[in-house]
């Protein structure tokens, strides 16, 4: 599940069939993503009458952070949080960005891929 505004993000861990979870990987991609940047690659267009709307991809993120367990005990067994805090968040950026980096965390994609987006 994921939500905005600097809610936990929960992610199952790894399931049968796919490549070993690097929390390492996705710990240092995440530290290199703090700070102000363009996340005009993680946004997706809005809908409706939003969608003419110009919007500002700079946007700053004081906390990205991977840690073991969920949103409460019960569900902890097994599960990554996510924890992503910034001044404001572009149209399902969090969705966009959390995803990516398991992406990095399943070796699907390299760290540097996330990086160079920031740069664009």
């Amino acid at each position: 599940r994921i939500a905005p505004r600097g809610r936990p993000c929960t992610h199952a861990p790894p399931r049968r069939g796919r490549p070993g979870w690097d929390a390492a990987a996705v710990a240092s991609t995440a530290a290199a993503m703090l700070g102000t940047h363009s996340f005009a690659a993680f946004g997706n267009r809005p809908r409706g009458g939003e969608r003419s709307v110009e919007v500002d991809p700079v946007c700053t993120l004081s906390e990205l952070r991977l840690s073991q367990g969920g949103l409460s005990e019960a569900s902890s067994a097994g599960r990554w949080a996510f924890t992503v805090r910034g001044d404001r968040f572009l149209y399902k950026m969090v969705r966009n960005l959390v995803g990516s980096l398991v992406k990095v965390g399943y070796g699907e994609m390299e760290g540097g891929e996330l990086l160079e987006a920031l740069a664009d």
